[in-house]
């Protein structure tokens, strides 16, 4: 009688132990902290979900984490399959195959629920599960469809369920997402085309003379400005010069005495005649080719190519452009023989924006 009273205390104590562990699993637990954050949310667009929830039990080995959506979505989800999803334990990526094997989780769709199935692997309580579906899935295979969105604005649930391999409810929970009519907003505006030009000195004064003073054989004679631009063209801008005749004297209109035009890309004392001409700090230009080189009328010898009556480029920008400025030096020489006299010319200086 004591051995028979043994074994059934024994039994009773055994089956107490083991019963509570398999009870628990089919005790349905709230998900907590669930949402799922879409790539897009206008009406029949495709979307990319990223859905995240913690469970408070966790998932054992063959048990099912099941995500079921409204039936505003297309049966079949789109087509999309296992290599179209991501499935992440407290961020850690989990195999996944069209079933599951082993380690490997099996993703699968049927109508309008994912299941993802486990073989040996598991999920402990109170983990963080993300689940990506659509081309925002990129752990393995990258995914290259997407659900598409209900053909109706409004709120649409999705529920949530971690089951038991025969589909018990362990963890159950359901969120909502917003369908929209329309989900961006083109936002527009317009820059009004800029330009400004100014002629200015040394001092940032605005000047519409350049004294070259009184002109000697000894040495070349010089005086600068500045063209200063401002433009938030596309394409830059480009400045011209131009001249109204030759340095004359006493005038253009009636031209007694010109000095030459510079014809070997320098003003030079050693030069056997009169020259005169101008030089750019901007060496890219493509008419006056002559370039400045920081000093102006200094010397025997200034570089300077010759201002004619067609407009010649001496300041060339591809982009918009602030404070932009080039200098110009317009350098001269004459001979004992050249006559006494005031000599004079207008040059008129055309900036032009491209946009």
């Amino acid at each position: 009688m004591k051995k028979i009273g043994i074994k059934i205390v024994l039994a009773v104590f055994v089956v107490s132990l083991i019963f509570p562990l398999f009870a628990g699993r089919t005790e349905s637990a709230n998900l907590t902290t669930m949402s799922d954050t879409m790539s897009r949310l206008k009406i029949s667009q495709n979307s990319n979900h990223t859905i995240v929830f913690t469970t408070p039990t966790g998932v054992g080995a063959g048990e099912k984490i099941k995500v079921t959506f409204s039936s505003g979505f297309a049966s079949g989800l789109n087509g999309v399959d296992f290599a179209d999803m991501d499935l992440a334990d407290d961020g850690s990526d989990l195999a996944l195959d069209a079933t599951p094997s082993g380690a490997t989780w099996g993703a699968a769709v049927s109508t309008r629920t994912v299941t993802f199935t486990s073989g040996t692997g598991t999920i402990v309580a109170s983990s963080v599960i993300t689940i990506e579906i659509g081309t925002n899935a990129t752990y393995g295979v990258p995914g290259d469809t997407q659900i598409a969105n209900p053909g109706s604005s409004g709120s649409n649930t999705i529920n949530l369920a971690i089951t038991t391999a025969a589909d018990a409810d362990i963890d159950t929970g359901s969120l909502a997402v917003a369908i929209m009519d329309e989900d961006q907003i083109t936002v527009s505006a317009t820059v009004n085309p800029t330009i400004t030009s100014e002629l200015l000195d040394s001092g940032n004064n605005p000047v519409s003379t350049c004294g070259l003073g009184t002109l000697t054989t000894a040495s070349v004679s010089g005086c600068i400005y500045k063209n200063r631009v401002n433009t938030n063209a596309t394409s830059g801008y480009s400045a011209t010069i131009v001249e109204n005749g030759n340095l004359c004297n006493p005038s253009v209109a009636v031209c007694t005495y010109n000095i030459t035009d510079v014809a070997d890309g320098a003003v030079s004392t050693a030069d056997s005649t009169d020259e005169y001409g101008v030089s750019t700090s901007d060496a890219n230009a493509t008419g006056i080719t002559a370039d400045y080189d920081g000093t102006c009328g200094t010397g025997a010898t200034e570089d300077a190519s010759a201002i004619t009556g067609s407009a010649q480029i001496y300041a060339d920008e591809s982009s918009p452009q602030t404070n932009d400025d080039t200098t110009l030096c317009h350098s001269a020489v004459i001979l004992g023989a050249t006559a006494s006299g005031i000599y004079s010319h207008i040059v008129t200086h055309i900036t032009t924006g491209n946009f």
